[in-house]
């Protein structure tokens, strides 16, 4: 089922599912991951932990389905290394993982690694 929120304004995001407490991904458009992520990193506790969760989790998710692009996901990663919640960290950390181990045998593998661990 899809269901459209039109914004008011291009800046503002939205966030469906806050807290997590219905088991359905969240897809959004390509400007409300940009809002999200622009928010993310100038005040990342502006959203929740457990939302910056579900956001980054469902992200990932429909990036594994190629339902959206990689770089947007890495996008809301770039707040990354203000972040202070452990569930968050241990999210990251498996995604990260698990696109390192995809891309291990790639010409991207030295650059990812350089990037992600500056």
């Amino acid at each position: 089922m899809e269901i459209f929120w039109p914004l008011d304004e291009p800046s503002k995001w939205i966030i469906v599912n806050t807290g997590g407490l219905s088991y359905v991904k969240v897809l959004y458009d390509k400007r409300n991951y940009a809002a999200l992520a622009k928010q993310l990193k100038a005040d990342h506790t502006v959203i929740s932990a457990t939302d910056r969760t579900m956001i980054l989790a469902d992200a990932f998710d429909f990036s594994k389905t190629s339902k959206l692009s990689i770089t947007t996901y890495l996008d809301l990663l770039l707040y990354a290394e203000d972040e202070m919640d452990r569930m968050a960290w241990q999210m990251i950390h498996e995604h990260v993982k698990y696109i390192d181990e995809l891309i291990v045998e790639t010409p991207f593998a030295h650059l990812f690694k350089v990037t992600i661990f500056l």
